[in-house]
């Protein structure tokens, strides 16, 4: 629970009986905005009915989608790994972010040695580990530290 207040209890108890049965993302791109639109939609079976329960699940939303919703959230939040996690009720939210796309491939530039490039790539994606500890720049900080 984001805190012990009795109205979040109570929010909680009224959303508590909306299982979610399907989740699914649509999007839509518009290429002259260079804006992706993306709507997730929930559907919930509800386990109880009556009065003051909600037929609509509790989201935690991550702040790339909170940041880019117009969706009305709740004033509740999660702590996590990734950041703060704000609530929203309902059975759909919608984010819109700008997005003017990616490359296909990285471009070579003319002053690269390319045997240099192979021979570095090949050394990742041939290593037994792609993500061996201690190799950041504050290798204690690591996830696991190197024994």
């Amino acid at each position: 629970m984001p805190d012990r207040k009795p109205e979040t209890l109570k929010l909680f108890r009224e959303h508590a009986y909306a299982f979610v049965s399907d989740t699914r993302v649509t999007w839509t791109y518009d290429e002259k905005k260079a804006e992706l639109t993306s709507k997730f939609t929930v559907d919930t079976t509800p386990k109880e009915e009556g009065k003051g329960l909600s037929p609509h699940a509790l989201f935690a939303l991550y702040r790339h989608q909170y940041m880019h919703t117009a969706d009305k959230l709740l004033p509740l939040e999660y702590v996590s790994p990734r950041g703060p996690m704000k609530l929203f009720a309902g059975e759909s939210f919608t984010t819109k972010m700008k997005f003017p796309g990616v490359l296909p491939v990285v471009p070579v530039v003319g002053s690269v040695d390319r045997e240099l490039l192979k021979k570095d790539v090949r050394e990742v994606a041939w290593a037994p580990d792609p993500f061996p500890p201690g190799l950041s720049p504050k290798p204690e900080r690591d996830s696991e530290a190197p024994s």
